[in-house]
């Protein structure tokens, strides 16, 4: 897991601020091994208000020590503020209250920062770290799970990735068949023929005393105009004998065509080449309704699912349990 900045927002050439600095401030964080972004303190040839701004850029968090009221200090923790991250204020315990002879109010939290849960200090001593540290305990615990998480998600990615065409579409295939309700008959059928192709593909049937519900997945890099409106076609049904023997034409008949692209899929093409259907959530699904179909047939529902882009396994489960919420429900 990479390592943990925080940017420190201070007055400078203060002795008493220097002290708290370098003998509390910088020894937590080298314990939770964050490292501290001061800019006096670091070596660079910028103009210094770029490198502020790019500590800050740079920074997980901040620790904002608000003693002689700097408008820099002030200036640095709103912008990190601005930019959604966390920052812990600290201030010299005298600062809390007005002085008579505080003419400009450099010894005072201004009012707008008063309600903040400020840790106060008077000199570097063991109580004032452990509240520092257990702040920042508090503070990073989120930051450390996103960092988490996103390396998590970045390694996934790169895992699949790795993989050739043919297998990552028979892990999806695994991984389409595991998350079906087990209420649905599964087929063998691995290819499916789609536009003068075939295509990789996954077929499942349940069939109960009012409905049949058919689910078709098809895996394809991306999916042409022409491809989408083959799904419309009475031709594209051909769901195989066995399945054909076990669907009732008296009952209404559920299908859910799922199309899984590795890339992907404007949305103007979906619509231009499904004009009769309604778009619905989760994004994209469309629905075609018709009744009468057949002299038997009460009413036949047809939803067209799209799961593009799909960039691991991990994103295409968490997106398909979606999808398939309707078909559970159906």
């Amino acid at each position: 897991m990479r390592q943990l900045k925080c940017f420190i927002a201070s007055a400078f050439d203060k002795k008493d601020v220097d002290n708290i600095f370098f003998k509390v401030i910088r020894p937590v964080l080298t314990i939770k091994r964050i490292n501290p972004l001061r800019v006096d303190r670091l070596e660079h040839n910028d103009d210094i208000d770029d490198k502020i701004l790019e500590l800050i850029d740079e920074c997980d968090f901040c620790i904002a020590d608000l003693t002689y009221a700097r408008p820099s200090v002030y200036y640095e923790a709103g912008r990190v503020h601005g930019l959604r991250k966390s920052v812990i204020f600290i201030a010299r315990s005298d600062h809390f209250n007005p002085r008579v002879d505080d003419e400009y109010g450099n010894f005072k939290v201004h009012f707008d920062l008063q309600m903040k849960n400020i840790i106060s200090w008077k000199k570097p001593t063991d109580t004032f770290q452990k509240r520092l540290s257990s702040r920042i305990d508090h503070v990073i615990k989120p930051i450390l799970q996103k960092i988490e998480r996103e390396e998590t998600t970045q390694h996934e990615e790169e895992t699949f990735n790795r993989l050739s065409q043919v297998q990552k579409f028979e892990n999806l295939r695994h991984q389409a068949a595991s998350q079906l309700p087990k209420t649905f008959r599964i087929s063998e059928e691995k290819r499916i023929f789609l536009n003068g192709k075939y295509v990789s593909g996954l077929t499942a049937i349940r069939t109960s005393a009012e409905k049949t519900d058919r689910v078709r997945f098809l895996f394809n890099p991306s999916f042409t105009k022409k491809e989408l409106e083959m799904l419309h076609t009475s031709m594209f049904f051909s769901w195989g004998d066995s399945h054909e023997k076990k669907i009732d034409r008296s009952l209404d008949d559920i299908v859910h065509i799922i199309c899984c692209s590795l890339r992907p899929v404007p949305i103007n093409r979906i619509e231009e080449a499904l004009p009769f259907y309604t778009i619905c959530e989760p994004k994209v699904t469309f629905i075609h309704v018709q009744n009468g179909w057949g002299k038997k047939k009460k009413m036949h529902v047809m939803h067209v699912h799209i799961i593009d882009g799909i960039k691991s396994l991990h994103d295409f489960e968490k997106r398909l349990k979606e999808h398939l919420v309707t078909i559970r429900k159906g």
